[in-house]
């Protein structure tokens, strides 16, 4: 998610207004045409070929220009136990995240229940993702939390260094509390990596380029591998092992601590063995690892807890049935021979009718994350009425909802009526989560706090606005925050608490709706044009 993609407009789709109920698309209506050209398919009752494969590896994002992966040297590559407290570059100025050396480990709770009072529909369902300084973002929600609201954190990984070149294959440590320390309704979701960095020259890896070789019960190594093979290894080990890595480093799925992938490449809907990748990594994240036992782990740091210590760990290993987080940081990619969008569109349409891959994000997966990060200058016109913003705002924020819920439908036959992506739509109306953008910076340094404030209030707006009149979930959204460069602590804690009032006014789990997010100007607090 590092990456800040633009949201790039919608094109060629069909899509309906933000204010309009669902449409099909215009197509042959007949059985057998809909069939061929937007019906379920099986995408595993054909084996996957080589050419899939070498097609996959030539469409990955290039986060290894120079295949550094596959001229990495493995002996070079130095297993650790993982990133250290020293290793932690996220200082967070809670003071309950302190954790006294030699005390006993805090109690960690599951979050309560939503309070029966509370109107589902409107009750926050919060992901939010920062690249580490979080504390301003954190710290306003937890000041307005609304007891309906539930918020999940995502904690980024630590970058890997000479000294730890496995860093990213870690889950950063929780240190206390971690975001427990804001209060009951925080949890933190950890970090799984996808892609490798480079940095000074070396090749750090990420998941992608490992492979998981299995020494025996609740034992792993990881191993680089060229970028050839980052297909032909088991990726359910993968997630089996970052299971039992969370555990050690702190995270407690049986209180719904969770994970997320982040930077998942762009080219996902264009390939089988990319999707077939991912289907299998979040099988084991959910799946857990069920061989571990803390008591037999020869990590120095594991072996010299206490024997309860030690049982609370196996048992974060092995929670079964834990769903996460998936984050697309794009819906498109064009191919260096591709001079327009349609063809990325259309694989786009193409990986709605793939029912095993959505079968699984439905069993594996409880938010299926898209990375909308809007532009100002394109949203954000001035003289423009809220009605018109919001419009243009949800189609680019909702697009892979929308895709799915413009799927034509049967008109006649066994399944008149029902769409012709229906496992996707089911599973998207659900489960969908957009991430929008309240990133003060990557662009937008030199908007006025006053004028991010309306961006960030006229996208809570739009995505509230279209929720209340498409199916799909209501009250669930996802932020991404940054303050900018140079901006004051003033500056940026009061920016902070805009998003906060903003994302309270319409989430407060009673009557909140999506002109609240606006504030007390109503109207004009969303519009956001110079």
């Amino acid at each position: 998610m590092r990456n800040l993609f633009l949201a790039l407009p919608v094109l060629a789709l069909g899509l309906t207004s933000a204010c309009a109920s669902e449409t099909n698309e215009a197509v042959d209506s007949t059985a057998a045409a809909l069939e061929s050209e937007w019906g379920e398919i099986d995408e595993d009752a054909t084996p996957l070929t080589a050419e899939e494969k070498a097609e996959a590896l030539s469409d990955d994002d290039a986060d290894d220009p120079d295949g550094a992966a596959s001229n990495a040297d493995p002996s070079t590559f130095v297993e650790t136990n993982g990133p250290s407290e020293a290793d932690d570059d996220l200082k967070d100025p809670v003071e309950a995240q302190s954790a006294t050396p030699g005390s006993a480990a805090p109690l960690i709770l599951a979050p309560p229940p939503l309070p029966k009072s509370c109107n589902e529909s409107s009750s926050l369902d919060l992901i939010v993702y920062t690249e580490g300084f979080n504390g301003p973002i954190l710290k306003t929600l937890a000041d307005r939390a609304e007891p309906c609201s539930r918020y999940t954190v995502s904690v980024p990984k630590v970058g890997g260094s000479p000294s730890m070149p496995d860093a990213a294959l870690w889950p950063r440590r929780v240190v206390g509390k971690g975001v427990r320390a804001y209060g009951n309704a925080f949890v933190p979701s950890a970090e799984v990596h996808w892609g490798g960095s480079r940095q000074t020259g070396r090749f750090y890896p990420g998941w992608k380029n490992v492979k998981v070789v299995k020494l025996g019960p609740g034992k792993y190594r990881t191993e680089v591998v060229a970028k050839s093979a980052v297909y032909d290894n088991n990726w359910f080990f993968k997630g089996v092992l970052f299971r039992q890595r969370m555990a050690k480093r702190g995270y407690r799925p049986q209180a719904n601590d969770t994970w997320h992938i982040n930077e998942l490449e762009s080219v996902w809907t264009r390939t089988r063995v990319q999707q077939k990748a991912i289907r299998d990594l979040v099988r084991g994240l959910a799946e857990g690892d069920q061989e571990y036992d803390a008591a037999k782990d020869s990590d120095p740091e594991i072996a010299s807890l206490s024997t309860a210590e030690k049982a609370e760990i196996t048992a974060a290993a092995r929670v079964k049935d834990v769903k996460g987080i998936v984050f697309v940081s794009a819906l498109h990619k064009r191919r260096p021979n591709e001079a327009t969008l349609e063809p990325a569109q259309n694989a786009l349409k193409q990986t709605m009718r793939h029912r095993r891959f959505w079968t699984d994000m439905n069993s594996y997966v409880s938010s299926f994350a898209v990375e909308r990060y809007l532009a100002v200058g394109a949203f954000c016109k001035k003289g423009q009425a809220l009605a018109a913003q919001s419009n243009d705002m949800a189609q680019d924020i909702m697009e892979l909802d929308l895709v799915a819920q413009n799927a034509p439908r049967y008109q006649s036959g066994p399944h008149d009526g029902e769409s012709t992506a229906a496992t996707a739509l089911s599973y998207l109306s659900r489960a969908y989560h957009p991430i929008i953008n309240a990133a003060w910076g990557f662009g937008n340094d030199q908007r006025s706090l006053a004028q991010m404030s309306s961006f960030v209030r006229g996208q809570v707006q739009a995505t509230r606005a279209f929720a209340e009149t498409h199916r799909t979930p209501d009250n669930r959204i996802g932020i991404y925050f940054l303050t900018k460069d140079g901006a004051s602590a003033t500056e940026t804690a009061r920016f902070a608490d805009n998003v906060s009032l903003s994302l309270n006014g319409a989430y407060d789990g009673k009557d909140g709706n999506a002109i609240g997010a606006c504030g007390v100007a109503g109207a004009d607090g969303c519009t956001c044009g110079d």
